[in-house]
This record gives C-alpha cells, structure tokens and sequence, in this order.
C-alpha cells in the first residue's frame, strides 16, 4: 500500500480505538444518506472508519448502497479518505458539489526547418545538415483551464529541448504575453533523431531555435480559443513487441549497447545471435488519457517509452517526425480526434527491428507508428471515466551529484528541474533526462494517482540517467551519463514525494 495509504489507514485505526461506535458494525447495512453507514442522519468519523473496512474486508462489514464519491466506477479506500476529509474539514471538503468539469483545447502549426539546419542525433547537430522534408515536424500545445488556471502541456517534434535556450525563454514569454506561471508549463520532447535539437545554440541550429521559440505562445493562443468543456477518460493498454531494451550482455562477457558493438555492425532486434541476453524487458505499457468534448474534436494524449529511431540515420539528411507523426495520423484519421505523443522514459528503449544508426528506411517507421497507433485505436474501446479536479502543479531543484570524470564540465553537482502536474485524477512527472524505464515504471506503479504520464525529455536535457544496477555493467548510457550511481532512484523518491504532497494538499480531493 502506498504511503500516503499507510498513513491514514494508521491515523483512522487510531480513530477506531479512541472512538466509541454508536451502533455495532454487523448492523451497519443500510444508510439512508449516501454514507451515514450508522443512520444517524449525519455524517462522523465513525462512517468514515466504517467504510474504511468495508473497502478492505466488504463481506464482515457491508454497505447497503454504493459509496463511490469520486465516481470511478468503485468503492474504495480513496472513497473512505474523501469521506474523512469531508467530516474534518466540512467547508473545504464539499461532498455535495455538482460534477467538476475541466475544459480543453487544442492547436498545432507545423515547425520544418529550413534547408542547412543541423540535425540532432548521433551527435551530428553540426555536420548533418536537413535537406529534404520526408514527412512534417509539429508543435503541439494542449490547453486545461479548471475556471481559474490554465496548464499548457506542449509536444515538440525534436530531438530535446534545451533548459536556458528554450525552456527558460518560452515560458517566461508565455508568461508575459499569457499570463500564465512556468510551473504550470509542461514541453516534451518526442525525441525523434531526424529533426533538430534545440537545446544547443550552433550556428547551424540558432535561427531555427529563435522561429521555434517565438511560435510557442502563438500556438498556446490558440489552443485555449479552442478551449470546450470536457470530461476526462482513461484506458491502459500493453504494446507486446514494438520496443526491446537495446542494452545487452554479449556471449563474450562484455555488454554493449546498440551504437557500441564490437566492428560497427547493428544488433538486429532481438535476433543478433553475438546476443547472450538483454539487461531488463522493456516498460511496454501504454497509457492514455482522452478529453471528451461534446462541442469539439475530443483530444487523445498518449504516452509511450521508446527511441524515435525507426527512419535512422547517422547519415541522413531527410527531416522526420519518424514513428510519432504516422501515429498521430492514424490515430486522427481512424477516431477523428486530436492526437498527441508525450515521450516518456525511453533511455534504452528503441523500436524492434530497427537500429540506431541503421540507413534511413520509409517502410520501417511507417509500419511502426501503425502498429502503435492500431494498438491504441484498441484500447479506446475500453475507456472509463477518470475524475476531474483542479490544476495543482509544482517543482524542485534536484542536486544531482556528478561523477568524477564529468566534474570539470559540470562541477560537483547539477540542478535538475524536476516537475509535477495534476488536475483530478491524473498526474503528470516530468523530467528533463533520457531516465531508464526501470525507473519510470516506479514513478508510474507508486504514484498516488489514478493515471501518472511519466515524461522524460522534458523542460530541459541533461542526458541519460541509467537504473543504479546498470551502473557496473558499463556501455553507452552508463558511460556518457554525467551523474553518479544512485541519481536515478532518488530522483523516482523525489517525484513520489511531489506526487504525494499535491495529492494530499488539493483544492478539491476529488470533484463529484
């Protein structure tokens, strides 16, 4: 049970033993006010520790009717807890409020480059320069206002997204011309390695950063004019073979990387027979989040974890949205909505059947993005409705402490932002780091939330973050990480710790 769980359920059987009941539990099966457990035509703290048990032993402590307060389908613990904020803090906590309902938009304006642009990936931003538009590059932008705040959460067709050459300018013209805070600003990176990367300002790469930067509060403009009232809907769906982990343990006893293996050749999926076995299986879980809007397109986010390498390459010059963008359209044209991918933790997660630095290949990423998109088209078949609630968001400076060999580029230690979003239900964490998906499914498995998004390449880039067991077996991330063991699982502590505070501390706990 999660900590925020652990805590209440000690503080309400605290509660049982200071308190003395009005009427035996066996007899508590009707309730003539949705959950007066005793009839005593109020609502205590005895109803609250009530439903409690009823939530963990239902058969020894029943209920006559359904209790489900936060309407997700179930009566649960978190109903209990709603209850018991209801009875100690009545007038903050108002169970008898009508449905909450968040509005919300959307916007994209395609962002190609000019000819002569540097291409990121492979570290080639100054070498590999964009010549021919294989497919478009977007700037999305989804707007959630909850009557009061608005939260823009951006998806950029790039590599990363520099933290003082992008993120700092956009949110702080956002912020002047929008009037709304950076904290309640999320830019994500797809990640795609056939467009620029706007987080280094070379020569090849300024002017394309400058058009980027100034688009941004045009596109967040117009995607809270299309702002309609919404209901949210969730579903979570599993990808089976689309991504593989390309860290792996050769027969001879050395591990590697896709991009590092002995005479340059590329590991072939999971097929390579030099292949003893890979480090971990890889996070293949989906999750998405729909916006359900009566008088507007409905808008579906989902957020995956993999390397958009599927088009390659090293020597590539066509400028791509790779897998991402024929998702996207798939998507859009079999439902009819808005689509947008938010990257999550792809640190050494790349598409199957498909190497990094392999040569550039139409038929791979086309078939890739169907095959994601197909899956999600599934899953929308089984949404359930997902609460609303108001904007909460916040942020922290991590110290992340560097590894020796990396001190005289970064000093001893580095600030990482690391953020949190939520309205209702649904969370987002975010960090500005290729983070290993060990680590993602943490934050995802122990957040307080109905739904967490985990978005690496987010509000910043400071490369990769292995899994502490990756550490001792070297190879590609481990090697050109700039911080030490250990940095990863406590940022995952970090992000719970945020996740439970604004879960704890909400303007409304759940909106019925």
């Amino acid at each position: 049970m999660k900590k925020r769980y652990m805590r209440l359920m000690s503080f309400l059987l605290t509660v049982v033993l200071l308190s003395t009941l009005a009427t035996p539990f066996s007899l508590r099966v009707r309730a003539a006010v949705l959950g007066d457990t005793d009839e005593n035509g109020k609502l205590d703290i005895e109803d609250a520790v009530y439903l409690l048990f009823n939530t963990n032993f239902p058969s020894t402590y029943p209920v006559s009717q359904a209790t489900d307060f936060n309407a997700d389908g179930a009566t649960d613990v978190k109903d209990a807890i709603d209850l018991l904020y209801h009875v100690l803090f009545p007038e903050r906590y108002d169970l008898n409020t009508p449905p909450f309902t968040l509005s919300a938009g959307f916007a994209r304006h395609v962002i190609n480059p000019p000819a002569g642009t540097g291409l990121g990936g492979y570290s080639t931003a100054t070498t590999r320069l964009s010549e021919e538009i294989l497919d478009d590059i977007c700037l999305s932008c989804i707007a959630v206002n909850d009557g009061e705040e608005t939260i823009l959460l951006f998806n950029f067709d790039v590599l990363n997204i520099g933290r003082d050459s992008v993120w700092k300018p956009v949110t702080q013209l956002i912020e002047k011309e929008l009037g709304i805070p950076a904290e309640n600003v999320l830019l994500n990176a797809s990640h795609t390695h056939s467009a620029p990367a706007i987080e280094w300002e070379y020569s090849t790469v300024t002017s394309y950063l400058e058009t980027v930067i100034a688009e941004t509060p045009i596109v967040a403009s117009e995607a809270i004019a299309n702002l309609a009232p919404a209901e949210m809907k969730m579903a979570r769906t599993n990808t089976q073979d689309l991504g593989y982990v390309r860290r792996y343990l050769r027969y001879d006893g050395q591990w590697a990387t896709d991009t590092s293996i002995a005479g340059g050749t590329a590991l072939k999926g999971m097929l390579d027979p030099t292949v003893y076995y890979h480090e971990s299986d890889p996070d293949t879980q989906m999750q998405i989040l729909v916006f359900d809007r009566e008088t507007e397109k409905d808008i579906a986010l989902c957020n995956w974890q993999c390397h958009v390498t599927a088009v390659g390459s090293e020597t590539g010059t066509d400028v791509s949205s790779d897998f991402v963008g024929v998702f996207r359209e798939t998507v859009e044209e079999e439902l009819g909505v808005h689509c947008a991918y938010f990257q999550g933790a792809a640190g050494s997660i790349v598409p199957s059947g498909k190497l990094i630095g392999e040569a550039q290949n139409h038929e791979d990423y086309v078939k890739h993005g169907q095959d994601l998109a197909n899956t999600m088209i599934a899953a929308m078949d089984d949404l359930t409705p997902i609460s609303a609630g108001k904007i909460e968001a916040n942020y922290q400076l991590h110290k992340g402490t560097i590894k020796e060999d990396k001190v005289a580029n970064y000093g001893k230690t580095y600030n990482v932002r690391i953020a949190t979003y939520s309205f209702g239900e649904f969370a987002i964490a975010a960090v500005p780091l290729e983070m290993d998906h060990r680590n993602g499914m943490s934050v995802k498995a122990d957040s307080p939330y109905t739904m967490t998004f985990m978005c690496g390449y987010s509000n910043g880039s400071h490369g990769y973050l292995p899994a502490a067991s990756s550490y001792p077996n070297g190879a590609y991330e481990v090697n050109s990480t700039r911080f030490v063991a250990g940095t990863g699982e406590n940022i995952v502590s970090d992000l719970i710790e945020m996740l439970d505070d604004l879960h704890l501390d909400r303007k409304a706990p759940e909106v019925y």
